[in-house]
């Protein structure tokens, strides 16, 4: 029986899913003291060779680590490691590294230290969220240094040792997640990860997302709350870290890992609804059939960009497009056009600053204003829809003429491809689309309903700010009522509607869902079976 009293810390989901679990901690310093020692000058020659040993070293790893994620997850993800490797073998890199060994007379482990520390604070120092985001893959090169140059060649070495060692079942708590963090562990059996620095476009947030790892950051000084063994649960949805859950609490998660994994979950579909997956790479899909999902409801094209860090073209584009489609084998594909802008910051468009972007040129009036971007997209679907049936899913649509609008743009730039069946549909999550949703529906095919975003406009309040946290209530009178209000409007038309979000995949709520009218659910992986039990409870 626990004892301990519930503690319950809010950061940031960077990656779906819920979780409850004991911790191991990553030791990222367990190096920091012995590393920084002096040397004398006739050694500095043999000091810059064992760097040299180790950049060689580290670069093969790198080498390995991008096969197995390619293998493991896709192409896109594994060109992490190819990125690592240029910085690692950069010039003015390794220049700056043996003048340190030149003229402080120190150890390889100490110019380490101190050149990457330099670059991690000036990448922080730098008022740009996706920048700052990229200190993370400099500390990852760091580490990886000073473990080759200690010869210790494990990346992951929890405090415990003995107790929780490569987090096994368990939940990897760090002050950092880097890339290589998350691939140097077995991912078949750590349930989630906690860290106190970290953001949603981070490399080590998509490579969680991409494994379907539920995961949190943004939780200060955590590393140094908790202990190994400590019992948490994790929320990748609201992003909530509940310390010492109490059983209240937990009898409250959808889906438990170890209710899946022993079967005791009817997976099988449900009469008369429908659970949809939600991916944000293609090779998700392999999963989404694994928990005989049926159909992709959320497919977020933006993030193939985000892996890549680049503006894909239509044959890039459309590779991944028909992977998904050929394998969900007549069930329909649901791809959002790009949702850019707001928190995801995408450089490489250059995308012009804005005061403030949650309010600005995101989603719909970005793809208005960038009409190149929805016309390559608008290609790359259509020549998918050819190996079976799509639907468009046009993101913080704010009003019918915005809506016909991109429609009638995306019929434009696909009007000389041969397609096959393609709908067209909003999402709701912007407060004026709801007050217009009978005549949307008169004119869409479906519609969708983002819940975290319309929470997040409707009550005015940032889903991301962890102060916020206690006003952050989904489960308001106001919502409900204009839940109610879609799923009118779109039984008067008969046009299919599905709700995705956090709320789509808590058991609390289902009910609620249900009565609202729901039918069909779209939702993170390892949420659909813990959905699907929800579902037939209550329906």
């Amino acid at each position: 029986m626990n004892n301990k009293k519930e503690q319950r810390l809010k950061g940031i989901p960077i990656s779906e899913g819920i979780v409850c679990a004991t911790v191991c901690l990553l030791d990222n310093d367990r190096h920091t003291q012995s590393a920084c020692t002096r040397i004398l000058s006739e050694n500095i020659e043999t000091e810059k060779q064992r760097l040299s040993s180790a950049i060689e070293q580290v670069s093969l790893k790198f080498d390995s680590l991008k096969e197995q994620v390619s293998s493991k997850i896709g192409k896109g993800e594994a060109e992490i490691f190819s990125a690592l490797k240029f910085m690692l073998n950069d010039i003015s890199v390794i220049k700056k590294l043996n003048e340190a060994i030149e003229k402080n007379l120190c150890s390889s482990e100490s110019a380490v230290f101190k050149v990457f520390g330099e670059f991690i604070a000036r990448f922080e120092s730098i008022d740009d969220k996706y920048i700052k985001e990229r200190a993370t893959d400099i500390a990852d090169i760091k580490y990886h240094l000073i473990n080759e140059l200690a010869d210790e060649r494990d990346n992951f070495k929890c405090k415990g040792v003995g107790q929780c060692e490569h987090g096994h079942n368990r939940i990897v708590v760090a002050e950092e997640l880097t890339p290589s963090t998350t691939c140097n562990i077995n991912v078949d059996t750590t349930l989630g990860f906690v860290s106190e620095r970290g953001g949603k476009t981070s490399h080590a947030a998509i490579i969680s997302r991409a494994l379907g790892i539920p995961a949190v950051t943004g939780i200060p000084d955590i590393y140094n709350t908790i202990n190994c063994g400590t019992e948490v649960l994790i929320n990748g949805f609201t992003g909530e870290v509940i310390l010492w859950p109490s059983e209240e609490t937990k009898a409250q998660i959808p889906d438990q890992p170890s209710r899946v994994l022993t079967g005791e979950i009817d997976n099988k579909p449900v009469q008369g609804f429908k659970i949809l997956a939600n991916i944000s790479c293609s090779k998700e899909v392999y999963k989404a059939l694994e928990v005989n999902a049926e159909g992709i409801g959320l497919y977020r094209t933006e993030m193939e960009f985000i892996t890549e860090k680049a503006a894909l073209n239509e044959e890039s584009q459309y590779q991944r497009y028909a992977e998904v489609v050929k394998a969900m084998k007549g069930n329909t594909v649901y791809f959002r056009l790009l949702d850019v802008g707001g928190d995801k910051e995408l450089p490489f468009l250059n995308i012009q600053k804005e005061a403030n972007p949650q309010l600005g040129c995101r989603g719909a009036r970005l793809l208005k204003l960038r009409p190149e971007l929805l016309a390559t997209q608008a290609r790359a679907i259509a020549r998918s829809s050819v190996h079976g049936p799509v639907a468009v899913i046009y993101p913080m649509i704010v009003s019918c003429e915005q809506f016909v609008e991109l429609r009638e743009m995306f019929n434009e730039a696909v009007k000389n491809i041969s397609c096959g069946e393609i709908l067209h549909g909003p999402m709701f999550e912007v407060p004026s689309a709801c007050f217009v949703a009978d005549e949307l529906f008169e004119i869409a095919d479906f519609a969708s309903v983002g819940t975290n975003d319309l929470v997040q406009y409707l009550f005015a309040i940032d889903r991301g700010n962890e102060q916020l946290a206690d006003e952050y209530n989904p489960d308001h009178p106001i919502l409900w009522s204009i839940l109610k209000t879609i799923n009118e409007a779109a039984k008067k038309y008969n046009r299919p509607v599905s709700i995705c979000g956090e709320i789509a995949c808590d058991a609390r709520y289902i009910p609620k869902l249900l009565e609202a009218g729901f039918k069909i659910f779209s939702a993170a992986i390892p949420s659909i079976p813990g959905i699907r039990q929800s579902v037939r409870d209550n329906s």
